[in-house]
């Protein structure tokens, strides 16, 4: 069983796939690695946490946000075009820690191109 009630739901790290290497598994990504950075090894909340394994068919992260190609992988044709701008403004997807303008190192739109949130994503 994976959950238990009232007590610990594992004996030791669980291995987790992930399936797609888009903007919400590469922030699951960076959230595991960043908690890695924040805990002592030698710890059992660090020896618990998961192990996980990425799975994405297309030959690069960035899910939705990749520039359409008609690529030769399996998987590169995707439905973004190089002039699509978001609709969302930029400061309900941005980070806490690290925003479009710390990313850009000057003030942003508050609308940007595909580009510039797949770009934003990546460095992320």
């Amino acid at each position: 069983k994976m959950f238990k009630r009232g007590g610990d739901s594992q004996s030791g790290p669980q291995s987790v796939a992930l399936v797609g290497c888009g903007p919400a598994g590469m922030m699951l990504l960076h959230a595991l690695a960043h908690k890695k950075k924040t805990l002592d090894p030698s710890t059992k909340e660090y020896k618990n946490l998961p192990t996980i394994t990425c799975y994405e068919q297309a030959s690069s992260p960035g899910g939705v946000w990749r520039k359409y190609s008609k690529g030769t992988e399996p998987g590169d044709d995707i439905v973004m075009y190089d002039d699509l701008w978001c609709n969302t403004p930029k400061e309900m997807m941005e980070f806490n820690d690290y925003t479009f303008d710390d990313h850009f190192k000057s003030p942003t739109p508050s609308f940007l191109s595909r580009k510039d949130v797949l770009d934003y994503l990546l460095a992320r």
